[in-house]
């Protein structure tokens, strides 16, 4: 049998990075050309994105924005600006992203109590970024389903039924399909491959989180309440 030995140790430091860096607007843009091939093998004319505060990776992964607080959803037609669509809160703060976008506002994406009285129809915002009758549009939320689910997997779409609905109302019934696996898929997804950029942000990120938990778990001893180690982080 074993001998166990117990001794004491100090955990080891790093050091922490200072400068958190940043995804570059050609990255984001050739991201974008990389989703429009992607999008063209699979038959789309165009893709929508949509987003809310916990499900925002594919628009920050394409956009560098996020919204915080209300939904957004991310127009692309090839050749076309993008055309972002959000809320009366995240139109000042969508300016974070690099990459040339149109902004359009729609107050139903933001919080309830706002003045919705002058809002447009969401159907004739999607008409203006450029969705036509006949066109076959990929709408990507977080998720996508696979026939060990369902027999249409294409037609299962997450996000919510108003946004859907509206792109129905433009573009068809049966020409939404559900985009995300361009994106999300393990292997041929976009973001299954990252750049050494984001790799370089995921670290910064990872450092500070260690080391926050390091810092917790040092706080602990006997009669130290939770809230307190908390404290530390």
């Amino acid at each position: 049998m074993p001998r166990v030995k117990l001794i004491e140790t100090v955990p080891p430091e790093f050091g922490l990075p200072q400068s958190q860096p940043q995804i570059r607007q050609e990255i984001h843009e050739e991201r974008i050309r990389r989703l429009f091939s992607a999008a063209g093998i699979a038959g789309l004319d165009a893709v929508a994105v949509f987003a809310d505060r916990e499900h925002c990776a594919n628009i920050a992964y394409l956009t560098g924005f996020e919204p915080r607080f209300e939904e957004a959803l991310l127009v692309l037609l090839p050749g076309e600006v993008p055309v972002l669509i959000t809320g009366p809160e995240n139109q000042g703060y969508s300016e974070i992203s690099p990459v040339e976008l149109d902004r359009e506002l729609y107050p139903p994406f933001g919080l309830l109590g706002q003045d919705r009285s002058q809002t447009r129809p969401l159907g004739e915002m999607l008409q203006d970024a450029g969705l036509q009758n006949g066109m076959s549009v990929g709408l990507a939320g977080w998720k996508y389903f696979t026939l060990a689910e369902t027999t249409e997997p294409d037609r299962c779409l997450e996000t919510p039924a108003y946004v859907v609905d509206a792109i129905r109302s433009v573009v068809g019934t049966r020409n939404v399909v559900n985009a995300a696996q361009l994106l999300m898929h393990p292997s041929s997804g976009l973001r299954a491959v990252n750049e050494i950029d984001q790799l370089a942000q995921f670290e910064y990120s990872a450092c500070h989180a260690s080391e926050a938990v390091k810092r917790v778990i040092a706080a602990f001893g006997p009669g130290v309440r939770e809230i307190e180690a908390a404290s530390r982080i």
